[in-house]
């Protein structure tokens, strides 16, 4: 037994416009070739933040706490969309509250 034309037509165009209205835009480009010093594009300060991040857990692991705030702080301003600053910064907050008293 075939479903009705209608229900079909109507399954198809639900389809179509289901996965027209899912595509992402794509991000802007932004100049790499730019001349003025200091300018990075978002992908060098991504990468940038994501070393910062890598350095901040080593410090972490060796129980330098502070150093590792401050890098999980300037790969969140490189970054400020790198969830797992965030998460490492929340980590490591804590343990020096609780040794400077605070």
């Amino acid at each position: 037994m075939k479903p009705p034309p209608k229900i079909a037509l109507i399954v198809v165009l639900l389809l179509v416009f289901g996965q027209a209205a899912c595509k992402r835009q794509q991000p802007t480009t932004v100049n790499a070739n730019s001349s003025a010093p200091g300018n990075q594009t978002a992908e060098q300060d991504q990468t940038q933040a994501r070393a910062l991040l890598e350095e901040g857990k080593e410090l972490y692991r060796t129980d330098q706490d502070e150093k590792a705030v401050e890098l999980f702080q300037q790969a969140i301003k490189l970054d400020p969309e790198l969830a797992e600053a965030y998460f490492r910064l929340g980590l490591a907050l804590p343990p020096l509250a609780e040794r400077t008293g605070s």
